[in-house]
């Protein structure tokens, strides 16, 4: 999938091992690296990477969330690069998650984060996610405050995906 982003062109593809390090540079320091390329290698988990000009400027991903396998997956370590923001690439690579989730055969996706990041929850809402009171799920991450749900069966507007 690619997006433009003045003046180059945005690309987005799956993760790569060599991709780890370079996202290390982006990701919260409490979050960094964990992980990263095993988590989405398993069975019904994805993430992407956003390029620009051959530099990785943000990723995305979903995973089964725990307790909630069958039906509902979780967007997980969405990040991308502060320079990039505000153009569209966070939008892009959700919507390239949430793809991948109703190809993966989920009803449902998740998504957690704190209350402070404003820009994340409006990026998340404006994607069709829908504020939640609790959160989901086995053992939620107790650092997070803020909880929201996104129905994989309808885009924001109300109509329905074809199936």
């Amino acid at each position: 999938m690619q997006i433009m982003q003045s003046p180059s062109v945005c690309t987005l593809r799956p993760l790569q091992a060599s991709d780890v390090h370079l996202l290390a540079g982006i990701i919260d320091d409490r979050r960094r690296g964990y992980g990263l390329f095993e988590t989405y290698r398993r069975r019904r988990a994805a993430y992407f990477v956003a390029v620009v000009d051959e530099r990785v400027i943000g990723g995305a991903g979903i995973a089964p969330l725990p307790g909630e396998e069958s039906t509902t997956c979780e967007l997980q370590r969405m990040y991308v690069h502060p320079d990039s923001r505000g153009r569209g690439v966070g939008h892009a690579l959700l919507q390239q998650c949430r793809l991948r989730a109703l190809q993966l055969g989920y009803r449902q996706c998740y998504a957690q984060t704190t209350r402070d990041r404003a820009d994340v929850i409006a990026c998340c809402e404006r994607s069709g996610f829908n504020p939640l009171t609790a959160p989901l799920g086995e053992g939620p991450d107790p650092g997070n405050d803020y909880w929201l749900l996104l129905s994989l069966l309808q885009v924001p507007g109300g109509a329905m995906t074809a199936m």
